[in-house]
């Protein structure tokens, strides 16, 4: 048996490209560790090499900017769904619906179990206003 610098097995070859490749396809680290033939604490241990992480790290980033690339894609080409997502991601944009009774008082939820406890909250400051109307002047 092949032995490494500290006298223990020589360590696995991990193939950069083929990490690369798994990971511009999304694989996770387990996954990508089970298709180079390593586990994953090996996986991890070539990692913390900056020459594994940093091919690691260029590898994802060539991921998310092709998935972010085609959903501005999608939502310049008129889909809706995509269109609000990204608003919500990139400009801050929610979800947002108001109520407003004759207190004028007005909801911001985005729930129905909000809006169900903020209905029952003003409900009661009304009752007990009504049992206790507070002296004018």
């Amino acid at each position: 048996m092949a032995q490494g610098k500290g006298g223990g097995p020589k360590p696995k070859k991990i193939d950069i490209e083929q990490m690369q490749k798994w990971a511009r396809s999304g694989a996770t680290i387990p996954e990508m560790a089970a298709r180079l033939g390593v586990s994953k604490a090996t996986l991890d241990r070539r990692l913390a090499k900056p020459k594994f992480r940093e091919a690691l790290e260029g590898a994802k980033a060539e991921l998310w900017i092709s998935l972010r690339s085609k959903q501005v894609q999608m939502a310049l080409a008129g889909d809706r769904v995509m269109l609000i997502w990204l608003g919500k991601q990139y400009l801050g944009q929610k979800d947002r619906q108001e109520f407003s009774g004759e207190a004028n008082v007005v909801l911001n939820v985005s729930s129905r179990d909000e809006i169900l406890s903020r209905i029952n909250s003003m409900a009661e400051r009304i009752r007990a206003a009504q049992n206790n109307p507070k002296p004018l002047g």
